[in-house]
């Protein structure tokens, strides 16, 4: 059995309601400016879980740190952008990159970053 679909098999136990807020870009008002974000508001059942230390060590150095989530998600029918939103019961997230692993595995890494609000 391939290490990925055991990955697959331990997210099932996390799994959460997460708020997602997906980015659809900066919208133009008719002077030609830019007007606030706009974000379309979903729920999808994710595993948010923390950073792995070993993993904080092979990023790039002071893009993530400890209060930073991944979150995987088995729903790839509508990807999520970078900039988009995760609310959750801890905190407010930033998806920064993803790391699709459809092909392998039937999930999608969201790597994200904490927003202080």
């Amino acid at each position: 059995m391939p290490i990925l679909s055991n990955v697959t098999a331990a997210i099932d136990r996390h799994l959460r309601a997460v708020t997602c807020l997906k980015y659809t870009g900066e919208t133009i008002a008719s002077n030609g400016e830019a007007t606030d974000s706009a974000y379309t508001s979903s729920t999808k059942q994710m595993a948010v879980l923390p950073i792995s230390q070993k993993e904080l060590q092979t990023m790039p150095n002071g893009l993530y740190d400890k209060f930073d989530r991944k979150a995987y998600c088995k729903d790839t029918s509508d990807l999520l952008p970078n900039e988009s939103l995760l609310d959750t019961d801890f905190g407010r997230f930033k998806i920064m990159s993803t790391d699709n692993r459809y092909f392998e595995a039937s999930f999608v890494v969201y790597y994200c970053k904490k927003v202080i609000q």
